[in-house]
């Protein structure tokens, strides 16, 4: 039987070197760092602003008068609004997916190469633990492996 000392001793098993805090001690004071202002956030913001007067009339001029958007989020989805109505393609769209959710993309993939694919298990106890899969692409004139 072995006489060292057991190294691993408590709750930080492997972790010789932390100790776990006092009561009352913060070993974090300040806290996690703020994450910086990204794009999203400037975007939310400049949507909340409202309408520039130039901005205004020139959407009334277009839309008509009685276009009353109260913040510029507003403003650009009542645009998407109007052009979706007039039969653009892209505004409707994007108010469909903003409203439905975004369907799907289907993609087909024709590969008319032979393909040999090997699957190799590892067994444990009589248990399967890993699946792996190998995929050889055999080409024409060229050796297979």
């Amino acid at each position: 039987m072995s006489t060292a000392p057991n190294k691993n001793k408590g709750s930080n098993k492997g972790h010789d070197n932390l100790r776990p805090a006092k009561k009352g001690e913060v070993r974090n004071p300040h806290g996690r760092p703020k994450k910086e202002i990204c794009i999203p956030d400037i975007l939310r913001r400049i949507g909340e602003e409202p309408v520039s007067p130039v901005m205004l009339a020139r959407l009334r001029a277009k839309w008509g008068p009685d276009f009353h958007p109260k913040n510029n989020r507003d403003a650009y989805l009542m645009v998407a609004m109007a052009q979706a109505q007039e039969g653009d393609a892209d505004a409707r769209r994007f108010i469909s997916e903003r409203c439905e959710g975004k369907v799907t993309d289907k993609l087909q993939v024709e590969d008319t190469t032979p393909t040999k694919i090997v699957f190799e298990e590892v067994l444990v106890a009589g248990q399967v633990v890993a699946n792996t899969i190998k995929r050889t692409i055999t080409r024409p004139n060229a050796n297979p492996s």
